[in-house]
């Protein structure tokens, strides 16, 4: 059985069909990642982008998980075109200690010329067989209303409305019930 960081093979072969790389993440990648999520907020509006930057504790804990976070439940990707990282997407547990088998999937974002190619849904259904494997009774995520291409895969893969908050503007958090076999 492959080890629980690295993408399945059929994930890693649609990258591959698109000349692109996927890969377990390295903290170094952090800084790259939060730049294109930070882009894709300037995209919406110059007031959200501002907010989230100034908001560097989120953004590092949606990428590295709370202190208690168990590593092994732990996956996160980045996505190369020919060395230069253009997206990323991870899996971790939502509250370690209050909530340790709901899974939380973060940092699910790509730069603008590699949207609208499905590789948002093989890498999400990639995390979601992850969360499975790791025996996650659900799997939360918290998105902007905003953007709606986001919203509607999310649906299409059988995630339902758990609420909206606002917080620092609009966001939505959807949920996912994952069977255990």
């Amino acid at each position: 059985m492959a080890s629980i960081s690295a993408p399945y093979s059929s994930t890693s072969g649609y990258f591959a069909r698109h000349d692109l790389n996927i890969r377990p993440s390295v903290d170094s990648d952090f800084g790259h990642l939060v730049k294109i999520m930070l882009d894709a907020y300037r995209e919406i509006s110059r007031k959200i982008f501002e907010r989230e930057r100034r908001d560097t504790e989120g953004l590092r804990l949606a990428f590295f998980g709370e202190e208690e976070q168990d590593p092994s439940r732990r996956v996160f990707y980045t996505v190369e075109d020919g060395g230069a990282i253009v997206g990323s997407g991870g899996l971790l547990q939502y509250d370690p200690e209050e909530n340790p088998d709901v899974g939380y999937l973060s940092f699910i974002c790509f730069r603008p010329p590699y949207r609208r190619k499905g590789l948002g849904e093989s890498l999400t259904r990639d995390l979601l067989r992850k969360a499975k494997r790791l025996k996650f009774e659900r799997v939360r995520l918290l998105t902007r209303v905003e953007f709606e291409a986001a919203v509607c895969l999310y649906r299409k893969l059988g995630f339902r409305r758990a609420r909206t908050q606002d917080f620092n503007g609009k966001y939505i958090s959807l949920e996912k019930r994952i069977i255990i076999p």
